[in-house]
């Protein structure tokens, strides 16, 4: 379980996907509120109508997920629509805007994932790291004492048999 969230989360940045929660519900009902989606960059003339693609919205990075509803390779923008909206968004996107396109999403993980990139869940994400390590480290902790005291008995039982073998000999 523990392996599957790693790779869930983080795991998929090695072969090249982004993760992003879906906050809104601008999406539904192809991606709903808590939705993780994973984004892949691609190159924006090989983006089609219908594509679902995420971009930059604004000067504050402000980053949106919606389907492309419209191509305009000569002025090379986008015009999109949330599925859930009645009219396709105000602005065009700028092909240097797009993040990439979204090619699969798990559902409700994006609530864990928007959870742990804030500060309470950084925090809890740390401790439930070191209490795994300790988990996993304590036996190797504490089998080294028992392997020295078990080695210590053997010694004494050896330096006895010594005794015992030297004594009859006399």
């Amino acid at each position: 379980c523990i392996a599957f969230l790693a790779v869930a989360l983080a795991g998929v940045r090695l072969f090249g996907f982004t993760p992003y929660a879906v906050l809104s519900a601008s999406m539904t009902p192809e991606y709903g509120v808590g939705d993780l989606v994973y984004v892949k960059e691609t190159d924006p003339e090989k983006i089609r109508t219908g594509d679902v693609i995420t971009f930059t919205a604004d000067k504050n990075l402000t980053v949106v997920t919606h389907r492309v509803a419209e191509l305009d390779r000569q002025n090379r923008c986008f015009y999109t629509k949330g599925d859930a909206n009645d009219s396709r968004d105000a602005a065009p996107v700028l092909y240097e805007n797009v993040v990439g396109v979204v090619r699969f999403s798990l559902p409700k993980l994006g609530y864990l994932s928007a959870y742990l990139t804030g500060a309470s869940g950084r925090y809890a994400g740390i401790a439930v790291f070191f209490a795994l390590v300790l988990l996993f480290l304590l036996p190797e902790l504490i089998k080294p004492d028992s392997e020295k005291k078990a080695a210590e008995r053997k010694k004494r039982c050896d330096e006895r048999a010594d005794t015992a073998r030297t004594g009859e000999q006399v």
